[in-house]
């Protein structure tokens, strides 16, 4: 089994760069790959910043990815219920699964100064 890096997921994902796309694809269909959760938070960043994905986007990218059963997706209980969460209340998919993590670890609550998340009523302002 290997893991993967954000670049290579997201070379895999937008064929950008010829050389390292192919190499990218060598990897996720030669091998057992696990992907971190955090590798699935950044590249939804990087989707958005950089590529200018847009939440529609990055619903598919993330739904495609979650539905292979053939990676290994680190909590990926909290993933996909992280991207309902955030494909029902607009935030950040980063916000989503701090949302979803905490759910999972007992959390009662989850604090933020985030306007947007507060708005959406599953925050709490202090």
């Amino acid at each position: 089994m290997i893991s993967i890096d954000t670049n290579i997921l997201v070379r895999f994902i937008v064929y950008d760069h010829e050389e390292q796309a192919k190499k990218a694809r060598k990897l996720l269909e030669n091998n057992e790959v696990c992907i971190p959760l955090i590798v699935l938070v950044e590249m939804v960043w990087v989707l958005e910043s950089a590529y200018g994905f847009s939440s529609d986007d990055i619903s598919e990218t993330l739904e495609g990815l979650l539905a292979c059963d053939d990676l290994i997706i680190e909590n990926r209980h909290q993933a996909e219920s992280a991207l309902v969460v955030f494909s029902k209340h607009n935030i950040d998919y980063a916000d989503a699964v701090i949302f979803e993590c905490s759910k999972l670890l007992g959390c009662e609550k989850v604090y933020t100064f985030d306007k947007k998340c507060i708005a959406t009523g599953i925050f709490s302002r202090p």
